[in-house]
């Protein structure tokens, strides 16, 4: 799935409809489990109606996994609900600012799922080792890394320095740097490129959120263009 295709069957900018102006259609069954999976979450977190890159790569993994659609739902739900009974009342603390929070839920909510599909209680799954996962991509990654993004050594270097012993918190903060480096230092070509496609899917460039559609496009271009691979556990 390329950049524009992935971007216009993924999320609307409000609740209600696509922004005016965006060229996408919503008019398959991926199209909907992205937009109603976004609205949901839109629903129970408030502003802003975006979706970061990680965000939507996380969507796409629940959808290849084969998870039904209200399973995600309910998966959402109930990580709300936990959060809301965690932290009673309104406030900072108890804002769910990224969509990873509720993969925890979403699993649980899919392994009831599984259960309650066959009957029977199942045998427990082997649990990843997502730090042998990360680490592997990350050695593979560095082994030759595209001159066109050379300077990806030094962020991807410390990673596998920090790894196996890091937190799950470092190796996300570790993603939102790369990503911030993949939209400060790539290419002219490369910006070129991506915002062609940010054009073509959502031709009003003066909207206040182009630049924010651009970045998502631009990062998922970079990703599958130079095999760029993750760090953060959630997505493995």
């Amino acid at each position: 799935m390329n950049a524009i295709s992935f971007w216009r069957d993924s999320v609307s900018f409000t609740k209600e409809t696509l922004p005016e102006g965006f060229s996408g259609k919503i008019m398959d069954n991926q199209s909907f489990y992205f937009q109603t999976i976004a609205r949901k979450y839109f629903d129970l977190r408030g502003a802003p109606f975006f979706l970061s890159s990680n965000e939507l790569s996380l969507v796409e993994k629940w959808e290849a996994a084969g998870i039904p659609l209200r399973i995600v739902l309910e998966g959402i739900n109930a990580s709300f609900s936990n959060r809301r009974q965690k932290h009673g009342g309104a406030g900072p603390r108890r804002r769910i600012r990224s969509l990873s929070y509720c993969e925890r839920y979403v699993k649980e909510a899919f392994s009831l799922y599984k259960e309650r599909t066959v009957g029977r209680k199942s045998a427990p799954a082997v649990k990843k080792d997502k730090k042998k996962e990360i680490r592997a991509a990350v050695a593979q990654f560095l082994k030759e890394v595209p001159q066109q993004v050379k300077w990806l050594e030094v962020p991807y270097g410390r990673v596998k320095e920090i790894l196996p012993d890091c937190s799950e918190e470092d190796l996300e903060r570790a993603e939102e740097d790369i990503e911030g480096l993949l939209v400060s230092l790539s290419s002219s070509e490369d910006k070129k490129e991506a915002k062609k496609e940010a054009v073509d899917a959502f031709p009003d460039t003066g909207h206040e959120d182009f630049q924010r559609i651009f970045h998502v496009i631009l990062i998922k271009l970079m990703r599958g263009k130079y095999k760029i691979p993750h760090v953060a556990p959630f997505l493995y």
